[in-house]
């Protein structure tokens, strides 16, 4: 499964480190993703975690880069601020599966709370999907240590930490996770690597985007290009190079792909971010031969062709869909976890008869190998939790759109009286059933001018299939 993933591009305002925060804070709203998050209660129980574990190191952040580490300039001193905020929003991202503007939004929060001058005046400049390998790994670990989200490490070193005489005389003295951060400042540059990075960025204190081709390209050897330097630039160095996270580059193996050939990698292996970002392997299912094969290929997409045999049972051309269905049980998560889709094929309508036999074998047997929820353009399918790492070892149902789309979004509820049809029982808001002027406590007696008739279908289960029939 390969990430194609669409950046927008990000204008950058001028760096201004005399503009005042509550300036700042107005520049974000104005310049913030359009749209609201969802308010659903798992959304907000997610947002709380994030904040809580978000304050456990913002203000250790702002002490550091506030005045209580001696940067070179204060150019040094916005860019490495940068970098660091940049991988707190990704790793905050991945951790909780928020959205980026929900993070950002959060930050913004408890930095005006606390009167965290320095981050709240970068806030506007940080960059998504961009972190720096070794403050990602700093994050992760401090989010380890917390998992309890105690307010301090359980660690006997953890007292004042002085970082050098020239340190801001009004700074207090580091402690917690400023302490952490401050050590692992000092460490980054305490072996000089080669003098490597004064060579190539001169007089300067930030490493541009081209002189860093120029590193990989003449002191590396590195075959690359233009737009593979540049992802370098942000997936590894968080969106600015300095002597900080380029001698942690150098020295580390799992980064550097120069000490390391077998590393290298021309895909971002993010697999965070929506299903709709991805391309997904697909194979067409119409032998048991075919079956065996796409789970031997690792295919995470079956395209099915569903109809019956003359036994009557329902298959994919020739194969059984509950020997599909069990072998993906058994054999489908294997060797790769990420979620297997199952393509109803567009060039066929399905009958409801198939569509009730169909949501009964799923349901009844299968219904732990579901994914939750519905999914379809332009609403939840951006949704953080609908992504290859949010759905490992689940199994999603792909259809066509139809003229049944008006429905998608909606529930209904059979209420076992003859001729009457299913009851709508909720509809959720932005859906297209909810925008075709569908409402709670409406009747649905017929579809494509077939009557429904309650009695003989299963309870509940065809209108799950038919919401998850549409999902695209």
């Amino acid at each position: 499964m390969g990430v194609c993933q669409a950046k927008g591009t990000h204008t950058k305002e001028e760096h201004n480190p005399s503009r005042g925060y509550g300036e700042k804070a107005h520049f974000l709203r104005k310049n913030i993703e359009n749209g609201s998050p969802v308010t659903s209660p798992r959304n907000r129980e997610l947002q709380t975690k994030a904040t809580h574990y978000l304050r456990l190191f913002l203000e250790g952040a702002e002490s550091v880069f506030g005045g209580g580490y001696p940067f070179n300039s204060p150019d040094e001193q916005y860019h490495v601020s940068l970098t660091f905020l940049n991988s707190c929003v990704e790793v905050t991202r991945m951790k909780f599966r928020l959205k980026t503007v929900v993070i950002v939004d959060l930050i913004e929060k408890i930095a005006i709370e606390k009167k965290l001058k320095t981050i709240l005046s970068i806030l506007p400049d940080v960059k998504e999907n961009c972190v720096d390998e070794g403050f990602a790994r700093l994050l992760h670990m401090w989010f380890e240590n917390n998992s309890g989200f105690s307010n301090t490490l359980d660690r006997a070193d953890d007292g004042p930490v002085m970082v050098g005489k020239n340190i801001n005389k009004n700074a207090k003295n580091l402690t917690g996770f400023s302490s952490i951060l401050a050590s692992y400042l000092r460490s980054a540059i305490s072996i000089q690597a080669m003098n490597i990075f004064p060579k190539f960025v001169h007089d300067g204190d930030i490493m541009t985007v081209e002189q860093f081709g120029k590193f990989l390209r003449e002191t590396q050897r590195t075959d690359v290009t233009d737009s593979q330097v540049r992802e370098k630039y942000n997936y590894r160095f968080g969106g600015a190079i300095h002597r900080y996270n380029f001698n942690t580059y150098l020295g580390g193996l799992s980064t550097n792909c120069a000490l390391d050939p077998l590393r290298t990698k021309d895909v971002w292996q993010d697999m965070t971010q929506p299903l709709t970002r991805y391309s997904v392997n697909t194979a067409r299912i119409e032998s048991e031969a075919d079956l065996t094969r796409a789970l031997e290929d690792s295919s995470r997409a079956f395209l099915l062709n569903l109809k019956k045999n003359e036994e009557g049972v329902l298959c994919s051309g020739t194969c059984p869909l509950q020997t599909i269905l069990e072998s993906i049980q058994k054999n489908g998560f294997v060797t790769n976890s990420y979620p297997i889709v199952l393509c109803l094929s567009p060039a066929k309508t399905i009958s409801l008869e198939l569509m009730d036999e169909l949501a009964c074998i799923i349901t009844k047997d299968f219904s732990s190998l579901l994914a939750k929820g519905l999914m379809f353009e332009g609403s939840i399918i951006s949704d953080p939790k609908f992504s290859p790492a949010a759905l490992r070892k689940k199994v999603l149902l792909l259809g066509y759109q139809s003229r049944l789309k008006p429905f998608v979004g909606c529930f209904v509820a059979d209420m076992n009286r003859d001729g009457l049809g299913v009851r709508v029982t909720d509809v959720v808001e932005g859906t297209p059933a909810a925008k075709g002027g569908l409402s709670k406590d409406d009747w649905l007696t017929h579809i494509n001018g077939e009557a429904i008739q309650n009695n003989n279908t299963c309870v509940n289960d065809w209108p799950s299939f038919i919401l998850v029939k549409n999902l695209l």
